[in-house]
């Protein structure tokens, strides 16, 4: 019975050793923490090897612990922590040996940072405002030349209103869209019809700068169709 549990212990012995000979990367581990001894959530931990100019990056987590796995054997490592409202550290000349942990416990200054003057500019939100008359959609040169069009018409270019489904704007019949160029009424184009034709395109899209759908407008000045 001796005998079999020496036998058993010494096969265990070299079942571990096979396991740590098999072990080809080396660990990084440590905690990050303030001055104060505060531990930091969400320090930045950067380990460059230098001969190589591979870089491993971790975050601290709970507690400001960190571990870096697999990383190259051997070295040297620069090793630079970081964290908010700290002053960085940077630790050189660290080699990591094989299947053995190298602890490194960081502890980051506080810093007083002057931060410059912050403008915040806006400007008045075109949607929501009394000078509108009713649901507008406008379409800009910019846009015009963006948006995917074949035929080249003016039908590609109302889509983008979401009350339009090609000439027919809020489910009603193109002949009674009131059509204007510059201010004036366009919906004769040829002389020849009551209304503009629905495939005709009287107007090139490389000579419109904008393009302005009105739905149901309510000011009078905008009115007769």
């Amino acid at each position: 019975m001796l005998k079999r549990i020496l036998f058993l212990l010494v096969v265990s012995l070299f079942s571990s050793s096979v396991l740590l000979a098999q072990v080809t990367t080396a660990v990084l581990t440590g905690d990050v923490k303030s001055n104060t001894r505060e531990p930091l959530v969400g320090a930045t931990v950067v380990a460059t090897h230098l001969p190589s100019g591979t870089k491993y990056t971790t975050v601290s987590r709970t507690g400001g612990q960190f571990t870096i796995q697999n990383m190259r054997v051997g070295g040297p490592y620069l090793i630079e922590v970081s964290f908010v409202g700290h002053k960085a550290e940077k630790y050189d000349n660290v080699f990591l040996q094989l299947a053995e942990p190298f602890l490194l416990n960081a502890e980051l200054t506080s810093a007083t940072a002057a931060l410059e003057n912050v403008v915040v500019s806006s400007r008045r939100n075109s949607i929501l405002n009394a000078g509108r008359t009713g649901a507008v959609t406008n379409v800009g040169s910019r846009q015009i030349n963006q948006l995917p069009t074949i035929s080249r018409s003016l039908n590609d270019i109302t889509r983008v209103t979401p009350q339009a489904n090609g000439a027919s704007i809020g489910g009603g019949n193109y002949r009674q869209n009131n059509f204007t160029v510059d201010g004036s009424d366009f919906n004769n184009s040829f002389g020849i019809g009551s209304n503009l034709p629905a495939g005709g395109a009287p107007v090139s899209l490389d000579a419109i700068d904008e393009v302005s759908v009105n739905v149901t407008p309510f000011d009078i000045r905008q009115s007769g169709f």
